[in-house]
């Protein structure tokens, strides 16, 4: 299985600061592909980790945190990166074309979750988890990175 990079975060929701020296912790402990920010008065941190899996990345990155000694406890783990419509079907396996017929509600039951954002005019990029859960829940998808979604479902539930 060849390495790819995924991206996802990590939230931890009883931090709401940090520090060039929880910066230089997390780079000692391995994560030199993290940034921490902070959202809604809560840190993140985000990662873009090359690995054979999202299940193989979010384990490594979790146990790099924990290396760290940053102070701070995983809550939550989201997979919600912004895609386009050639990335969303490249994932599942089918046309883009196909794709295009499920947001303009040619095909399927309508209501395609909405852009998130456009990267240029035309040029509309999608949450992944709100298309992956939309996918899932009318049944267009077989065994794609479902994997993955249920992975982070498990995962999320030993966190909390």
């Amino acid at each position: 299985m060849t390495e790819q990079e995924y991206e996802f975060e990590l939230h931890l929701p009883d931090k709401s600061d940090f520090d060039e020296k929880d910066i230089n912790q997390l780079f000692e402990a391995g994560a030199d592909d993290a940034m921490l920010s902070l959202q809604d008065g809560h840190v993140h941190i985000t990662f873009a980790r090359r690995a054979e899996s999202l299940l193989k990345a979010v384990i490594s990155a979790i146990e790099d945190f924990r290396k760290s000694g940053v102070d701070g406890t995983i809550r939550r783990v989201n997979n919600c990166s912004l895609v386009t419509k050639a990335e969303i079907a490249r994932r599942i396996g089918i046309s883009r074309q196909q794709i295009s017929n499920y947001v303009h509600g040619l095909q399927g039951p309508g209501d395609f979750p909405s852009p998130d954002c456009y990267l240029g005019e035309g040029q509309p990029l999608y949450l992944w988890c709100e298309v992956a859960w939309w996918l899932e829940q009318h049944q267009f998808v077989n065994n794609f990175s479902a994997f993955d979604e249920i992975d982070l479902a498990i995962i999320n539930a030993h966190l909390a």
